[in-house]
């Protein structure tokens, strides 16, 4: 009687695994936006701080959720040294400003940061991680004079004003890349968390061009999509649909005040820590 009086509990077990988030670093040596309050010259050392905190901990991966730089291909020369000294991988997503750069050069932009392409994905403990691409239709992502621009100016003008210069689209081929993707995840029995610099929910003037047509491919893929995570909104947001956490992270850049964040990944929830101005949440998940 006494054993079974003075026995523990069993300790809940921790989570599958964690990661850091940063977003909207947005660097250049230029004077700060006072109407916007963005102080670009502080995001070195805002990243510094966030670096030397998630090196602290024992993370899968890190992810950059975009817009590392304001403008000026120059600026990655002192951003990305920084993001290199994270010691666990850092996975990066392309954002607007990250084109933000003289003509001629957008083609160097992804390579700055190490990336062949702007979307992939990667495995992870019963995970599939998925980076998308919003510069993939976008009238900033390419050069003028170039098919990719001509198509979408194309679509920029045919929307006759619906759509902002400042967002992009995945369109077809990655939304096509994206749902075998999501059933190849289905097949694997993984659960499947994505990244964007863009959101797509809720309703929003930041929002990808093409949300409607996203949105539509995740809610088909409900039971295997937990989250949608992203920065580009730099006030910060979130909504559920279907079951689907959106998590738009705040930026970086903005205020004298830093921002980042530690998700913990449990079979039935998701844990974020926010640092700073970023706030925590709980977010419950369908059990695995």
């Amino acid at each position: 009687m006494t054993a079974a009086l003075n026995a523990q509990p069993d300790p809940e077990p921790g989570p599958l695994f964690r990661f850091g988030v940063i977003a909207d670093c947005q660097y250049a040596d230029i004077p700060d936006h006072e109407d916007w309050n963005r102080r670009f010259r502080l995001s070195p050392g805002k990243l510094r701080e966030a670096v030397a905190d998630l090196n602290t901990r024992d993370l899968e991966f890190v992810v950059n959720l975009g817009d590392s730089i304001d403008r000026n291909l120059a600026s990655f020369e002192v951003v990305a040294p920084i993001f290199a000294t994270l010691k666990a991988p850092v996975r990066h997503a392309l954002g607007n400003h990250d084109y933000d750069v003289a003509a001629g050069e957008r083609a160097g932009v992804p390579g700055k940061l190490g990336l062949t392409t702007g979307h992939y994905s990667w495995q992870a403990r019963g995970w599939r991680m998925v980076v998308l691409n919003g510069c993939a239709v976008s009238v900033f992502g390419h050069e003028q004079g170039s098919p990719a621009h001509a198509a979408a100016t194309a679509v920029f003008n045919e929307a006759q004003g619906k759509l902002e210069r400042w967002n992009g689209g995945l369109g077809t081929p990655q939304r096509a890349w994206l749902a075998t993707e999501l059933a190849a995840a289905r097949a694997a029995g993984e659960r499947v968390l994505l990244f964007c610099h863009w959101p797509t929910f809720p309703a929003d003037k930041h929002n990808l061009w093409d949300t409607a047509e996203v949105l539509s491919l995740l809610d088909a893929h409900r039971d295997v999509v937990t989250a949608w995570m992203n920065g580009h909104n730099h006030a910060g947001n979130y909504g559920e649909n279907g079951g689907i956490h959106f998590l738009n992270f705040k930026g970086m850049v903005d205020t004298m005040e830093n921002c980042w964040a530690e998700v913990a990944v449990y079979p039935d929830r998701l844990v974020v820590e926010g640092f700073a101005r970023e706030p925590d949440r709980l977010l419950k998940t369908r059990p695995a």
